[in-house]
């Protein structure tokens, strides 16, 4: 099973989704997926978070060589190594996955981290053609997720899993011994300072100490 593991990432993520990277690239190496950060080019009239959506549609459109891919907002990385992507491919029933939001609040699926497959174009490109008939949502921050609900409430067909398996609660600690079960550790809904500090400390103890 060819899969692509990527991150959007800009100038602005780099104190943070540099070291994250490694750490994910580390992982793509363990079991022999591509990794690849992709620089997001902010699309006119859109917030930059749509930039995972258009990354996703490009890629479906341009490139042959996947079955599966797995986007990754540029504030995560894999801390548990030993959960496979396949592990979670194969409990989907549709061609795109997302986790619940859960002790994040807010709305039902966020879209920090999910898994699509080569039949999943429509999907992006109606979340285009929605957001446009709803404008309000294109330049919010977070909104290309209150599309996705949307579509999710009105009958398109996505899996969704509980909030751990590909997101994890925002604000749990990093010394928290209940990290280490986690499949991803996503540090949204912090300032960039902040985040910049937790990748520091998620390095250090999910990759210097394990290589």
């Amino acid at each position: 099973m060819n899969i692509l593991f990527f991150q959007v990432v800009s100038n602005s993520t780099k104190p943070y989704s540099d070291l994250y990277g490694k750490i994910n690239k580390s992982y793509c190496l363990q079991y022999g997926y591509d990794y690849e950060q992709i620089i997001s080019t902010p699309t006119e009239g859109y917030h930059y978070t749509w930039s995972k959506i258009f990354t996703s549609i490009d890629l479906l459109k341009n490139n042959k060589n996947y079955e599966y891919y797995f986007c990754l907002d540029a504030d995560a990385a894999v801390i548990n190594k030993n959960i496979k992507i396949e592990s979670i491919i194969e409990r989907m029933k549709h061609n795109i996955s997302f986790s619940e939001n859960g002790l994040n609040g807010g709305l039902l699926i966020a879209t920090g981290g999910f898994i699509f497959n080569t039949k999943a174009l429509n999907i992006f490109e109606d979340c285009v053609k929605i957001s446009n008939e709803l404008s309000k949502y294109k330049q919010c921050h977070w909104y290309e997720m209150a599309i996705i609900n949307h579509m999710h409430e009105n009958g398109y067909e996505m899996d969704v899993f509980d909030m751990n398996t590909m997101n994890s609660y925002g604000y749990i600690d990093i010394n928290n011994p209940a990290l280490d079960s986690l499949f991803v550790y996503h540090c949204q809904g912090r300032n960039d300072e902040e985040k910049r500090l937790i990748a520091q400390d998620v390095f250090t103890k999910y990759h210097q100490n394990t290589n």
